[in-house]
């Protein structure tokens, strides 16, 4: 049975990854429309209320890539590490490039997340500013690269995305309400 251990958990790494990718998928689609809403006199705005109500990182974020991806990530870095044949190069580079956008999550993407929640509490300026500061310190397609042959409309679709915009619209002058 032990023998078995690392191709389980290399499955359950590339599903996991899958899953995520078409979450990623549904929340571009389906979810930040309604984060969003544009006006010729205001520009974008960003409906924090809206943002409340779904509450995607708790209510699903949370239970597909923020713990089971975390632990995947950092099981498959001991066992990729371990690895010897063809594969080792490509599970251990997707692991460590796994492991840079899990901990871009944690430092970035959920901090600002919830500060976009509460938002309205803050001046507007405090809000762009806040969002150009993070942004400048993130790189918010380290995942990306993990799917292959990724490019701009993979890109779109995955669960990062979202964020990313989230923060460039900021950082653009969005207005929140």
């Amino acid at each position: 049975m032990a023998q078995y251990i690392p191709d389980i958990l290399l499955w359950l790494f590339v599903i996991n990854h899958g899953i995520a990718f078409g979450a990623g998928i549904y929340e571009q689609r389906v979810i930040l429309p309604q984060w969003f809403s544009r006006s010729s006199e205001s520009g974008i705005r960003v409906k924090c209320a809206a943002m409340r109500s779904t509450d995607t990182g708790r209510r699903f974020w949370a239970f597909v890539t923020t713990v089971p991806l975390t632990l995947l990530t950092l099981a498959n870095l001991v066992v990729a590490w371990q690895s010897q044949g063809p594969r080792h190069e490509w599970w251990l580079g997707a692991a460590v490039i796994t492991l840079v956008e899990r901990m871009a999550t944690f430092s970035y993407f959920i901090a600002t997340a919830l500060r976009l929640m509460r938002a309205e509490a803050l001046p507007s300026a405090k809000v762009e500013a806040m969002a150009s500061q993070r942004l400048s310190r993130a790189v918010p397609t380290t995942d990306v690269v993990v799917i292959p042959a990724a490019n701009h409309l993979t890109a779109m679709g995955h669960p990062k995305f979202g964020e990313a915009l989230l923060a460039f619209l900021l950082k653009q002058g969005a207005v929140v309400r």
